[in-house]
């Protein structure tokens, strides 16, 4: 039986751009608010998928998760962590790689 997996790219920043007409209780954040924000945005994609078929990797504020889970449920997920924390992401995808289990002979 074949499962696809996929590996989507969350890259966390803060946009210090202040109140806006869309957000005007927007507070600008300490570099030390932004270091602990970025450090709890790891510890929350983590909880999040605790439960999930998903491989986790960190590097600094980067998220690399592989699964067979749809970009949509990945994406909305971490986008709830992001908003929470007042962070942005970039996101990347790498192409869904294909496993194949080895079937027995009969």
């Amino acid at each position: 039986m074949a499962s696809t997996m996929a590996t989507y790219k969350y890259t966390a920043y803060y946009n210090n751009d202040g109140p806006s007409r869309a957000d005007p209780l927007r507070e600008v954040l300490s570099k030390e608010e932004v270091d602990e924000r970025l450090q709890l945005f790891v510890q929350d994609v983590k909880a999040c998928f605790e439960e999930m078929p998903a491989t986790i990797e960190i590097e600094h504020n980067t998220v690399l998760l592989t699964t067979n889970l749809p970009r949509a449920v990945c994406d909305e997920r971490v986008g709830g962590c992001l908003n929470s924390l007042g962070l942005s992401a970039k996101k990347s995808y790498e192409s869904p790689r294909i496993s194949r289990r080895p079937v027995g002979l009969s």
